[in-house]
């Protein structure tokens, strides 16, 4: 209930004036979007990106990391459409520094010829005209890095609902986080910061030995309540694709985990603080009930919890736009503690997956 109403809640109804710049003085940014085999989504999501409604001057740079499907030509043509749309193709037999993404990343930023980077992904597409502008407002004189918020879509099924409260969660973490003046992560879909701050941390060098980690520890290790800004606003968006298979998502959560131990132990605490006692509440909850333990004080104390949870979801939700009902979320947040379980014992965040090709996770060996 403290980290409800004291950490969640201070975001959801106290937030601080978010300072932003006007059109007049918008930076020229660069946009970089790293592909691997994205011929489908690169199609279907490029013109949102190069249609985007921002009175300054901008580039998009496409880094192709050794595609071996149609993604080349498919940004070739779009290089003939739009001028300001530059491709960086990685080869086969590049010799490969960074781990994971990140050396795709590394690329397209050394080849961004503007100071201010926005990243995104190449199955993500913004959710309005104004995602440049919304993101780049957030740049002013003293904030050098920008926290976007990347919802997925919504579809009719288990698997999505769960993957909606998580991103929910996530977003209500990292976000809180930041009103408390310790930012720990972003979303690679949906991040910016300067060249300056990227070089200043000497780039990706320092966790290049680690699978993942180009959003999550890079920010971790570089943003501080005096450098960061968010854009949250719907405008600002960037929608992702939602994973479809059970496979595919727990994949997923495989990489996310697999730098959790890197973070710092201030972050370490806050989170495991909320992990811990979320685990600890609904089995507490259930062992009073079976042994029939002080039941009208447990009810008290149950109900008490879900009302404060009700109230923050539902503030949340509407302030991150998230595509779930409050029911749904309590429902799940009950569930998670097998997520816990599943996740911290049975399933093995070490196993490494290097990039997604044609909807399969590559490992290091290929």
């Amino acid at each position: 209930m403290l980290y409800y109403i004291l950490f969640f809640g201070r975001f959801a109804f106290f937030r601080k004036n978010i300072p932003s710049i006007p059109d007049k003085e918008l930076p020229p940014v660069s946009v970089i979007i790293c592909a691997r085999n994205e011929a489908q989504n690169l199609q279907e999501h490029i013109p949102f990106i190069a249609k985007q409604s921002y009175p300054a001057d901008f580039e998009i740079i496409i880094v192709n990391d050794r595609s071996v499907d149609s993604s080349q030509s498919i940004i070739e043509s779009f290089s003939n459409i739009y001028p300001y749309i530059k491709s960086v193709v990685i080869s086969e037999n590049e010799k490969i520094l960074l781990r994971g993404k990140k050396h795709a990343l590394a690329k397209g930023i050394e080849n961004a010829k503007h100071e201010h980077l926005i990243l995104t992904d190449a199955d993500c597409h913004p959710s309005s005209s104004n995602w440049l502008r919304s993101i780049a407002s957030k740049f002013t004189k003293n904030k050098q890095i920008v926290l976007g918020y990347s919802p997925y879509e919504k579809r009719d099924s288990m698997l999505n609902a769960i993957i909606q409260y998580e991103t929910l969660m996530t977003g209500m973490q990292y976000l809180s986080h930041f009103e408390w003046n310790i930012p720990y992560m972003g979303t690679g879909r949906n991040l910016s910061y300067t060249k300056k701050t990227y070089c200043d941390f000497g780039g990706f060098k320092k966790i290049g030995h680690i699978q993942s980690g180009d959003d999550d520890l890079f920010i971790c290790n570089v943003a501080t309540g005096r450098n960061t800004n968010i854009s949250i606003e719907k405008e600002a968006h960037c929608i992702s694709k939602v994973p479809e298979k059970w496979a595919d998502w727990i994949t997923q959560k495989q990489r996310h985990l697999s730098t959790a131990k890197y973070y710092k132990w201030s972050h370490k605490l806050t989170l495991g603080a909320y992990s811990i006692t979320h685990f600890l509440f609904y089995i507490s909850l259930v062992f009073c009930i079976f042994f029939k333990l002080g039941l009208v004080f447990v009810s008290i104390i149950a109900l008490t919890k879900l009302l404060f949870q009700y109230i923050i979801f539902n503030k949340m939700r509407k302030v991150l736009n998230a595509p779930v009902y409050v029911l749904q979320l309590l429902l799940i947040d009950a569930a998670f503690v097998i997520y816990y379980v599943a996740f911290g014992i049975f399933i093995n965040p070490q196993k490494t997956v290097l990039w997604k090709r044609n909807n399969y996770y590559v490992s290091e060996d290929g």
